[in-house]
């Protein structure tokens, strides 16, 4: 029973001390929140690997050439869409 009236206290006490932070603030502090706010679109790029084939001249061990298709990678700037928030 002590317990569980100590835990009780506890409890209160932490809902108590959670109030007294929240309201607790300057005026300037509050305006941050009242700044005027929006959300848009913006595009921006991200550099992403793309793979493509070529054809390629190799020579064997025989000394004979042939032509191989090769894979290879390239890095491309890929437009990507985001909803940020801009304040001001």
């Amino acid at each position: 029973m002590k317990l569980v009236q100590a835990l009780r206290r506890l409890a209160f006490g932490g809902l108590l001390a959670a109030g007294a932070l929240m309201t607790g603030g300057t005026k300037a502090e509050a305006s941050h929140w009242c700044s005027h706010c929006h959300y848009e679109w913006v595009v921006s790029y991200v550099p992403r690997q793309v793979p493509y084939t070529k054809v390629v001249k190799v020579v064997d061990h025989y000394g004979y050439p042939r032509y191989v298709t090769k894979t290879f990678w390239r890095t491309v700037q890929v437009p990507v869409k985001k909803y940020v928030k801009v304040c001001y």
